[in-house]
């Protein structure tokens, strides 16, 4: 489940790039947001199992939390990537997946070596992939840090509330908190697109249908049984998926550069498998 929701993210940033061109990025995380939020609508109610005795407050609780979360970052990242690169940007952002298991060990986890060994050859897959030339520090850089920790705080609040929840209740309360927060955004900072929006319906359907509800969904789901470490791994193989994707319908370049950090990325998730 969590690979193909990162096929499914890495996907969505094509078709991000994509929509960028005619849509503002408060107004594209409203919409897609507000796509995935009514796409979960037939599938709450046509579920074979209902909702029962499970507790209101961690659904309800725990969905606008962490909808704020995922608006936050979402953020963040958007206004970080402004005076940055955007391979730079991908590999800050993705750098949550070694603050999982740090932020985790606060909690009481304990990964085991495989899956430390996991992020160190995964974390450094993910430079040779995101960062195409000399790093160095952008006043920007600090927001997209940020969006890391809290992309690593939403992992964890997702591994702890999935075994708890109906998982297509939790997801519809995070996607519609994170629909509402994105469009207070866009109504103060930014114009709506209406043109733009005609232009970038197809990017914008893919993006809230398959990046949204199905993705997220399937993070919910899939991080039940994982550990938090692991999962994070494995999601941030959507860096790879994304690159592989930008090359195969953007026509963006994929140096031998990004394929040797790529491979290390998926290295690193065989290595987290061995001792997790």
């Amino acid at each position: 489940m969590l690979l193909l929701a990162a096929l499914l993210w890495g996907l969505g940033f094509v078709a991000q790039r994509a929509g960028a061109e005619f849509v503002s990025p408060f107004w594209f995380n409203t919409i897609r947001f507000g796509i995935g939020t009514l796409a979960l609508v037939p599938a709450i109610l046509l579920r074979p199992r209902p909702l029962g005795k499970r507790p209101l407050k961690l659904h309800w609780g725990g969905g606008v939390l962490l909808g704020l979360l995922v608006a936050s970052a979402v953020g963040f990242q958007q206004f970080g990537m402004q005076t940055t690169t955007a391979g730079k940007a991908g590999f800050i952002v993705g750098m949550y997946m070694v603050l999982v298991p740090l932020l985790g060990m606060v909690l009481g986890h304990r990964p085991g070596w495989g899956s430390w060994l996991g992020v160190l050859v995964s974390a450094i897959g993910l430079y040779f992939l995101s960062v195409q030339s000399d790093f160095r520090i952008d006043p920007g850089d600090l927001l997209l840090l940020a969006s890391a920790g809290i992309y690593a705080v939403q992992v964890l609040l997702v591994a702890w509330l999935s075994p708890q929840v109906d998982a297509l209740w939790l997801a519809w309360v995070e996607f519609a908190t994170c629909m509402v927060a994105s469009l207070v955004c866009a109504l103060i900072f930014e114009p709506f697109p209406w043109p733009g929006v005609q232009m970038a319906w197809f990017p914008l359907l893919y993006s809230g249908l398959g990046a949204v509800a199905i993705a997220f969904t399937l993070q919910i789901l899939g991080q039940r049984n994982a550990n938090p470490t692991n999962a994070s791994i494995i999601m941030n193989l959507e860096s790879v998926f994304a690159a592989v994707g930008g090359w195969l319908i953007l026509g963006e370049i994929l140096s031998s550069r990004s394929l040797l950090g790529g491979a290390l990325m998926f290295v690193g998730v065989f290595l987290a498998r061995l001792k997790p």
